[in-house]
């Protein structure tokens, strides 16, 4: 009798495996008959998205460029110009450095009014997205990608390659704004020691208004 018993627990047991493992079977294929069909169509979008995030952040940094392009190209002519005197030399740099003292400030108060609307848009706290804002991690958080998990598999994937898009354009055209500000540091480094103080104080604007383009630039993304 008890081997009879010890007998068919074997055999339960060997349906018990038997039936397990035809389960994992099942559910491997399943996964890989999803990742043959599906994925390649994931890959799509993940391209498509890309392209979509890379093209939307490009023509915002496009401008903020263009902007500090030209801030950069003022202070260089106005810092080579030969034909007038010391005096009006310095008087023409004092200027500008005033100039970009009232730029620096306006594009303060356009930061904080798109830190406003984002905040609103996002339903988070103004000092969240400023914090964020301010260290140059707002394109690097997924809090303004995946806003609900509720969307689908796709809408996610699609929403990520965005995200990745934004920040290869952004570091493209930190490469080009570098590039420029190499011209004004070699100005810098011909010009007589008073002169050379003015350059650096506008140097120095030059890149306070180059963060402020480029952070604006991350928030009208989110817009």
């Amino acid at each position: 009798m008890d081997s009879f018993k010890d007998d068919l627990r074997d055999l339960n047991e060997i349906n018990k495996r038997g039936a397990q493992g035809v389960k994992e079977a099942f559910t491997e294929l399943a996964d890989l008959t999803t990742d043959a069909i599906v994925g390649p169509l994931f890959k799509n979008v993940e391209i498509e998205g890309k392209k979509q995030g890379y093209k939307r952040a490009a023509s915002e940094y496009e401008k903020a460029f263009a902007q500090i392009t030209k801030s950069y190209q003022l202070a260089r002519e106005q810092a080579e110009m030969e034909q007038i005197d010391y005096n009006d030399q310095v008087e023409v740099l004092t200027k500008q450095l005033c100039a970009l003292e009232k730029q620096k400030s306006l594009l303060k108060r356009q930061f904080g009014q798109k830190v406003a609307k984002v905040s609103s848009k996002y339903n988070l706290a103004v000092e969240t997205v400023q914090n964020m804002a301010e260290t140059g991690r707002v394109l690097a958080s997924d809090v303004f990608f995946i806003t609900s998990y509720i969307h689908g598999y796709k809408d996610r994937k699609l929403q990520k390659a965005e995200q990745e898009g934004y920040r290869e354009a952004r570091s493209l055209y930190e490469e080009k704004i570098e590039k420029i500000k190499g011209n004004l540091q070699e100005l810098k480094r011909m010009a007589n020691a008073d002169i050379k103080k003015l350059l650096d104080l506008i140097d120095d604007l030059l890149e306070a208004i180059a963060e402020e383009r480029m952070k604006i630039a991350d928030l009208n993304v989110l817009l």
